[in-house]
């Protein structure tokens, strides 16, 4: 029997910049919902605290050759920005893919393959603290709406490497989730993380000008 044992993560930053709204037009929708919105359009999921990925999560079909990987992970940030001049408006989503993240189904029948799924879940994981910390980076963010987007473009762009960052050298410290020490000790620091951060736990931000 083949044994897979490698888990990868492939990224996702994608965004939309809602534009200033015309006088006399109607209400632009809240970032809220823009965010909900464009999830719903992707048919992404959202992370959540206490919503953990299954194998059911994992849609797409593996390609062909895929060599020794037995899963992929396709998750990252979502973001979606609106300055009208009256408020500042934007949002910052971890998101997973599950139609473009795949499992061998060598793995769903090897119980020795039990490891893969936390070890997705660790890049899932991973993703929500890239975006907490792209909240941080904009808590400042407040400039005027001429030059947002191209601000808040370089911004989330920095964030997105970095977390590209972890996530490599999650799979390289852990060897993909097969050194169990390295695989806990990567979740425990983790957690630890994002509870460092659960003051931007919350994905939308609104500032008055």
């Amino acid at each position: 029997m083949r044994i897979l044992s490698l888990a990868v993560a492939a990224g996702i930053l994608a965004g939309v910049h809602l534009g200033a709204t015309p006088a006399g037009a109607q209400e632009s929708p809240g970032i809220a919902q823009a965010l909900s919105g464009e999830l719903a359009h992707r048919g992404a999921i959202a992370w959540e605290p206490h919503r953990q990925l299954g194998w059911p999560d994992f849609r797409a079909s593996p390609p062909e050759g895929t060599g020794r990987e037995g899963a992929l992970t396709t998750s990252g940030l979502l973001y979606v920005l609106h300055c009208d001049r009256k408020h500042l408006e934007y949002g910052v989503l971890a998101v997973f893919q599950p139609d473009a993240s795949w499992v061998e189904s060598v793995v769903l029948t090897d119980s020795t393959q039990s490891h893969v799924l936390p070890h997705e879940q660790g890049h899932f994981n991973i993703s929500e603290l890239g975006a907490r910390l792209l909240r941080a980076d904009l808590l400042e963010f407040n400039p005027p709406c001429a030059g947002a987007d191209s601000i808040f473009a370089r911004i989330t762009q920095s964030g997105f490497v970095r977390e590209r960052a972890m996530q490599a050298r999650y799979d390289e410290d852990t060897v993909h989730g097969t050194v169990p020490a390295e695989q806990a000790g990567w979740m425990s620091r983790v957690a630890a993380a994002l509870d460092s951060l659960s003051f931007v736990s919350v994905p939308y931000a609104s500032r008055k000008y």
